[in-house]
């Protein structure tokens, strides 16, 4: 499971970045794809005030998702290929 750990480096919750590194350092022992992000002048709520943190979250997602298709993409293409052909068959037995 893909883990995405962001923060400002000064929000005290995340005892400015000492708490978040720690954290994910728990996190990639168990877990193979572990992101981490500090934002520099970041606070508890740098998501409404830096336009950054949102690129590296869209940023991050998109990587993800093209991973996974990627990685299913013959499954994901022959299930639809069957769904295609179910349509079909109701389609033309309803006519």
């Amino acid at each position: 499971m893909p883990i995405l750990i962001i923060s400002g480096d000064e929000d005290p919750v995340g005892e400015l970045g000492k708490g978040v590194i720690k954290i994910s350092k728990m996190y990639e022992k168990n877990f193979e794809d572990v992101s981490t992000r500090l934002f520099i002048n970041g606070r508890h709520a740098f998501l409404d005030e830096d336009e950054a943190a949102i690129n590296c979250i869209c940023n991050w997602l998109d990587e993800r998702i093209k991973r996974w298709f990627n990685k299913y993409k013959k499954d994901i293409l022959k299930k639809l290929e069957y769904l295609f052909y179910l349509i079909r068959k109701f389609y033309f037995t309803i006519k």
